[in-house]
């Protein structure tokens, strides 16, 4: 159940999110939930993720499968609470001015609205 996994990210220092090269957003569900508990991510800098956060404001990026990047920016992160926390509030404001499951949801029934309509008289005259 939710509950629980809300449980086991507020137990959580920090979470890692290692993803392998991709043009998608793997990761942003987790990346969320993460933030919406207040904790920082480290996230592997893949193409699809970019722009997701600020570097060293809601978290930080490695490189794809680069582990001793991966281990400093842990250790990095482990031990220094006062920075994480920091990062893991800046996150907890990201998600709650736009990435919350809301928003994200009314955006995409926003979406299938529109194609329901179908093309709109002005299309279908540009296309005669």
């Amino acid at each position: 159940p939710a509950s629980q996994l809300r449980a086991m990210y507020e137990k959580c220092r920090l979470v890692i999110v290692p993803l392998k090269p991709t043009n998608s957003d793997n990761g942003i569900t987790c990346m969320n939930e993460a933030w919406s508990m207040g904790r920082p991510v480290i996230v592997s800098d893949v193409e699809g993720q970019r722009g997701a956060f600020t570097e060293g404001q809601e978290g930080l990026w490695v490189p794809p499968g680069d582990v001793e990047a991966l281990r400093a920016a842990i250790i990095s992160l482990w031990n220094d609470p006062v920075r994480a926390d920091a990062m893991g509030a800046a996150g907890r404001r990201l998600v709650e001015q736009g990435k919350d499951n809301r928003i994200f949801s009314d955006g995409i029934n926003q979406v299938l609205a529109d194609a329901a309509k179908g093309p709109s008289q002005t299309s279908l005259v540009r296309r005669f």
